[in-house]
């Protein structure tokens, strides 16, 4: 059996991000593929945030090694603001001298044969490419998403750092592993140098065990129609003000009246603003902003849906929601604020999943979205919306991974 070091800033028991359970899933999986993980992450006080309930996920066999830092905006901090020095490549700077150094005592220590880091955290990425560096052990490079767009908020220094660190990566990794088809395009168009080969899709995805931890479901008879969506939001690229005001004009137009409705957003982020918008558009029986909740409650609420609600802005095409695989995963009709030609639209259309809208004008809004709310409420079409479901199943994706470790250490 071969040992593959795992270098995530996401892992259980931190709080608040999908991307822990794509690090998660490989490591409960991995050993049914004849490869041990060890991983490496960051010290739990550097998490704004804390859920135990996955830890639990995590196998017993897995060794699991927490390095020193520090989360400068919540720990260097005076009144909110900090030195922006410090927080570059990211808010876990503090993590990278610890982490290379514990990365490579890892190495050593286990026997590590393959090492994997995984991004959104730039840190991350920096510690892997390093340590590989030093150890010169084969490199597996994963951008859940690209470190820089062209949509990015990102001052010049920290989007001139930011390119700098996934080059690095791209340069010295025996393989890069994206997460949609049109991330590896672009990634292709930014590394001509890059070899087809050398670079995969791996999608997020479902774990089918998650799904069996539900209490079972009961039937509710209730008066309205549930529509939930899951996550943050933004007023740039997931902005739900159209929808907003095209519910307002279906209101206007008495559709509630014959069909009640229920909008609920859960920790969409900035709270209070959109319970303002709501406020404003005089829409709050309709539309609620809620907390979040931890992994497996959410799940069961979007369960007891009627509607689930996805947003994906086009300036974002070339990536996915991970969401979206738990959202199919329901059965339940899919509303999605999406291009029809993105990587999204084009995963939700292949699996007949519900309605995109591509317009941002309310009225547009309501005019395709009052038509359908009719049709769907009264038709089941959950088998067909889950046919290719196991396609995006968490444990096939580890078996590709597991490929990916082996070719790997062949060439090597």
């Amino acid at each position: 059996m071969k040992n593959v070091l795992f270098i995530a800033y996401h892992f259980p028991p931190q709080h608040g991000s999908s991307g822990l359970l794509r690090t998660l899933k490989f490591v409960r999986y991995l050993e049914k593929y004849d490869f041990k993980a060890t991983v490496l992450t960051i010290h739990t006080r550097a998490y704004e945030r804390l859920d135990g309930k996955l830890v639990s996920q995590i196998p017993d066999e897995v060794h699991v090694h927490r390095s020193a830092a520090l989360d400068t905006k919540k720990h260097l901090s005076i009144k909110g603001k900090y030195w922006e020095q410090l927080a570059v490549p990211d808010r876990y700077a503090s993590w990278i001298p610890f982490g290379i150094v514990d990365g490579c005592r890892l190495v050593k220590k286990h026997n590590i044969d393959v090492i994997f880091a995984t991004y959104p955290i730039p840190s991350a990425m920096v510690i892997g490419t390093i340590v590989s560096r030093r150890t010169k052990k084969p490199f597996v490079a994963d951008f859940r998403d690209p470190m820089y767009d062209d949509y990015a908020e990102l001052s010049e220094k920290a989007l001139k750092v930011r390119k700098a660190i996934e080059a690095a990566a791209v340069a010295n990794c025996d393989h890069v592993i994206v997460t949609t088809p049109g991330t590896r395009r672009l990634f292709g168009a930014r590394y001509p140098n890059l070899a087809a080969e050398k670079i995969s899709v791996i999608p997020n995805g479902y774990d089918e065990y998650d799904f069996t931890q539900l209490p079972a479901a009961t039937p509710r008879k209730r008066s309205f129609i549930r529509i939930i969506h899951a996550g943050l939001l933004d007023q740039d690229y997931r902005n739900p003000l159209p929808f907003f005001r095209a519910l307002q004009i279906l209101k206007a137009q008495n559709l509630f009246a014959e069909l009640p409705l229920k909008v609920e957003f859960y920790a969409p982020g900035s709270d209070d603003y959109y319970i303002k918008c709501v406020n404003d558009l005089l829409i709050q029986d309709i539309v609620e902003v809620k907390p979040g909740l931890p992994y497996h409650d959410i799940l069961a609420e979007m369960f007891d849906s009627d509607i689930l609600l996805l947003y994906q802005g086009n300036a974002c095409d070339h990536q996915i929601p991970a969401k979206v695989y738990e959202y199919l995963r329901t059965g339940k009709p899919i509303l999605a604020f999406a291009t029809e030609n993105g990587d999204t639209g084009q995963l939700l259309s292949a699996n007949d999943a519900g309605l995109i809208i591509s317009d941002s004008d309310p009225a547009a809004i309501a005019a395709k979205f009052a038509p359908w709310l009719h049709v769907v409420t009264r038709s089941d079409n959950s088998k067909n919306r889950m046919k290719n479901i196991k396609e995006y199943s968490r444990e096939k994706h580890t078996e590709s991974l597991a490929r990916i470790f082996r070719l790997i250490l062949k060439a090597n």
